[in-house]
C-alpha cells in the first residue's frame, strides 16, 4: 500500500462479531472489488482462522470482543484512504459495488455520501428481496441508506464517528447527525450488498428510541443535506415547435419509405403495463387497442416461439411478423390485456417474477401497481398464452454472484412449471441485466429463448438468447409506434442524438 496515493482509496472496515460466520465470503468480497485501490481493516478478537495473504488486510486484533461503534472507531484511527465504509460479516459486496458508488462521486464532488440498494439474504444464502432504499430526506421517517454506502473521511470526522448508545442503531445515528451536519447525499438505485436478515423488530425500535433522541418533536432534515436520486443524467431542454415538428414529421415520412421496401421483417414487441395511469412505462387501454388494431392489418402476430423457430431457421422471412411480450406481472395483465388479446385473437407471452406473485404490489416498478395472483397466472396459461420466466426477484442478474444469479433463474423456472404444470421455455432478463455469462447459465437452465430490452428489430440467425425487443410505453405516439416497426427510428435517433 505505501506505494499508492490515498486520494481515491476506499478503506473498508471490517467488523468481526466474536463467533461470526461467514467472514471469508466477506473478505473476499472486499478483495475482488473492481475499484482496485482498496485497504480493508480488519477489527476482531482472537480467532484461530487465518485472514487470506494479501498486503491490503491490515489486521487489528483486540484483547476482548468490542461493540460496532468501538471496534469501527479502532479500525478508522488505522485507515488512510480519503473514502471508508465499514460491514460486518456475513455481509458481502458485489464486486462492482465500489467503483460504481466512486463514480457517482466523480460525477459530482460536492457530495459526502453515497449509498446503494441492497440485497437481503437468509442464512443459506437464498436471495429473500431487493431492498429499494429511499432517498435521503426520508431519514427523519427512519435510515432509508442502508448498509451499503461510501463516505468521505473528512465527513466522518466532521461528524464526530460513532455513539455507543444503541448498538442496533449506530449507523442510524451517525447518519441523523450527519444531516444536521449538512452534508449531501445521494441515492444509486442499484443492487450492489447482500446483507443477511437480522432481528428487524429491535433494529427498529432502537432507531425509534434514536429518532425521539435527536428530533423530539417534529421535524424535517435541513434541505442542504438532500440530493436527487441517481438515475440517467439530466437532458437538455427537449426541442420545441418548429424542430420539433419537423422531426416528427421526418420520422413518419422515412417511415412510410422504410415501409414501402420492407415487406417483410419481424419485431418481438415488449410491454410492461396497459393502464390509465401517469407512469412511462404504463401504455393507456385506448391507445393499446389502437396499436393492436395496426398489428392486426399488417402484420402477422404470432407465438414467441414460433418467432424463435422461424429465426433459428435461417430461411429469409416472407411476410411482417411481430411477438407480443409482456413483463412483471402486473395485474391489468389478466383485466385488461387477456379480453383484449382474445377480441383480437393474438398470442403473447408474459414473464412473471415468480415472488412477485400474489404479493399485492410491485416494489416500486411501473408505479407499484397491483401484481397478478396465482389464480390469475394459471388463467391466463389456461387461455393459451405462454408464460416466461423473469427470475424469482427481478434483480439485475449481472451484478450478483453467479452462483446467486443461477439460483433465481433455476428457482424461478421451476416455481412456474410447479404453478402451471406445463413446461416454462423463455426467458426475459431483468432490468435487461445480462452479459455472456449470465446468457450462458440460462441456456444451461433448460430455456431455449431469452429476450432482452435492447431495441431493435431481429432477424434470422440471430442468437436465440440475446433477441431484441422494441419498447411501448406512454409516450408512443401512433406514428412513433409505426416508426419503432420499421428502421426508420434508427434515422430518426441519429438526427435527435437519441442513444
Amino acid at each position: 500500500m505505501s506505494g499508492s496515493s490515498a486520494t481515491d482509496r476506499v478503506t473498508i472496515i471490517v467488523a468481526v462479531p466474536e463467533g461470526a460466520d461467514g467472514v471469508e465470503a466477506c473478505l473476499q468480497s472486499c478483495l475482488q472489488q473492481t475499484s482496485g485501490n482498496v485497504e480493508i481493516v480488519v477489527v476482531r478478537p482472537p480467532r484461530d482462522d487465518d485472514l487470506p495473504i494479501d498486503d491490503r488486510i491490515i489486521l487489528e486484533e483486540t484483547e476482548a470482543p468490542l461493540d460496532l461503534a468501538a471496534a469501527l472507531q479502532r479500525g478508522m484511527a488505522r485507515a488512510s484512504g480519503s473514502f471508508v465504509t465499514w460491514l460486518s460479516p456475513p455481509d458481502f459486496y458485489c464486486n462492482t459495488a465500489l467503483e460504481r458508488l466512486l463514480q457517482v462521486f466523480k460525477e459530482d464532488p460536492r457530495l459526502s455520501v453515497v449509498y446503494a440498494d441492497e440485497v437481503k439474504v437468509d442464512a443459506d444464502q437464498h436471495i429473500v428481496a431487493r431492498q429499494k432504499n429511499k432517498s435521503p430526506e426520508h431519514l427523519a421517517q427512519g435510515n432509508p441508506i442502508g448498509s451499503c454506502f461510501l463516505l468521505r473521511r473528512s465527513a466522518w470526522d466532521g461528524v464526530g464517528g460513532l455513539s455507543a448508545t444503541e448498538p442496533l442503531a449506530v449507523a442510524y445515528e451517525f447518519w441523523l447527525r450527519a444531516s444536521q451536519q449538512h452534508l449531501l447525499m445521494r441515492h444509486l438505485p442499484e443492487p450492489l450488498f447482500y446483507a443477511r436478515l437480522g432481528d428487524e423488530a429491535g433494529r427498529l425500535e432502537a432507531e425509534n428510541r434514536v429518532r425521539q433522541k435527536h428530533m423530539p418533536g417534529p421535524a424535517a432534515l435541513p434541505p442542504q443535506c438532500v440530493a436527487f436520486n441517481v438515475g440517467r443524467p439530466p437532458k437538455a431542454s427537449r426541442l420545441r415547435g418548429v424542430r420539433d415538428a419537423w422531426r416528427a414529421s421526418h420520422y413518419a415520412l422515412v417511415s412510410w419509405w422504410y415501409w414501402q421496401r420492407t415487406p417483410a421483417q419481424a419485431a418481438i414487441l415488449l410491454y410492461h403495463s396497459v393502464a390509465d395511469t401517469s407512469h412511462p412505462l404504463c401504455v393507456r387501454p385506448e391507445h393499446f387497442r389502437a396499436q393492436l388494431e395496426f398489428l392486426q392489418a399488417h402484420y402477422r402476430v404470432i407465438p414467441l416461439a414460433d418467432m424463435v423457430a422461424r429465426l433459428s431457421g435461417g430461411v429469409p422471412l416472407q411476410e411482417r411478423v411481430a411477438s407480443l411480450t409482456f413483463d412483471d406481472g402486473y395485474e391489468d395483465a389478466h383485466s385488461i390485456v387477456l379480453p383484449m388479446l382474445q377480441q383480437f385473437n393474438m398470442p403473447a407471452t408474459f414473464y412473471l417474477p415468480t415472488s412477485w406473485m400474489g404479493a399485492g404490489q410491485a416494489p416500486s416498478a411501473c408505479g407499484a401497481l397491483p401484481l397478478m395472483t396465482w389464480e390469475q397466472v394459471r388463467e391466463l396459461a389456461q387461455h393459451g398464452f405462454d408464460i416466461g420466466g423473469h427470475t424469482v426477484n427481478h434483480l439485475s442478474l449481472k451484478d450478483i454472484p453467479p452462483s446467486a444469479a443461477r439460483r433465481e433463474i433455476q428457482e424461478g423456472r421451476a416455481r412456474l412449471e410447479e404453478q402451471l404444470g406445463c413446461s416454462v421455455s423463455s426467458f426475459a432478463y431483468p432490468n435487461g441485466s445480462y452479459d455472456q455469462r449470465i446468457r450462458d447459465i440460462v441456456e444451461e437452465a433448460g430455456f431455449t429463448s431469452a429476450v432482452t430490452v435492447e431495441e431493435g428489430l431481429v432477424s434470422p440467425g440471430d442468437d436465440p438468447f440475446t433477441l431484441k425487443r422494441l419498447g411501448v410505453g406512454r409516450f408512443i405516439t401512433h406514428a412513433h409506434f409505426r416508426a419503432k416497426l420499421s428502421k426508420a427510428m434508427d434515422s430518426y435517433r441519429f438526427l435527435s442524438g437519441s442513444p
